[in-house]
Order: structure tokens, then sequence, then C-alpha cells
């Protein structure tokens, strides 16, 4: 009977650890990830994070090493919606911020 137990619980962690690999985000930012991965580590940690934007699912990379350049905004197809970001914010072609929703960052650099 403990052996059954033992086997469950080992089952049950497992199946709860996050794999490493899992790819949350489109495809054309794995260049840029694995950019990110073979540079020196960062102060402000490089992140891609989802949104939604009129009700569409977008996502951001954010470099975090070009503080006044535009940020594109691409749907999961990678096609560019518009930017946003910039010197002073400039670069916007999103519109009302307001529209982007913030819904969870899928990658962040883990060094």
């Amino acid at each position: 009977m403990k052996n059954i137990v033992l086997v469950f619980a080992l089952l049950l962690l497992i199946s709860c650890t996050k794999n490493e690999e899992e790819i949350n985000y489109p495809s054309c930012f794995k260049s840029d990830v694995q950019s990110v991965l073979n540079a020196p580590v960062r102060a402000k940690k490089p992140k891609i994070e989802k949104l939604t934007y009129k009700g569409n699912t977008v996502y951001i990379f954010y470099p975090n090493y070009y503080d006044h350049a535009p940020y594109g905004v691409v749907d999961e197809d990678c096609n560019e919606i518009c930017t946003i970001g910039g010197y002073g914010g400039n670069e916007n072609t999103c519109g009302d911020l307001n529209d982007l929703v913030f819904v969870e960052t899928v990658w962040e650099d883990p060094r």
C-alpha cells in the first residue's frame, strides 16, 4: 500500500513541474529568445508578454535594452498589428493603449 501511495505522489509531483522547453509564444520570437540567452545577463530581464488587443490575443517582446525603441505588437501568427513605445511614446500606432490588456508573462530570461 505504501508503494502505491509513493508512486501516486511521485506521479503527481512530476506532472506538476513546468517543462522549461514548453513554448508559449509565437515562433517569430524564438531567435530573439536565443539571442537573449546567448548574451550577457541584463539588469532588467527581457520578457515576452501575452495581452489582449480589441478581443484578440497578441504578444510583445521586451528586450529591455532599448529604452526608447518601439515594440511590435504581434498576433499568434507573428503578424505585426501595431507598435507602441519609442522616445516619449511617440511611436504608438495602436491607438488607445487601454485596448491593450495584460494577460500574463509567457517568457522571461531565467538567468
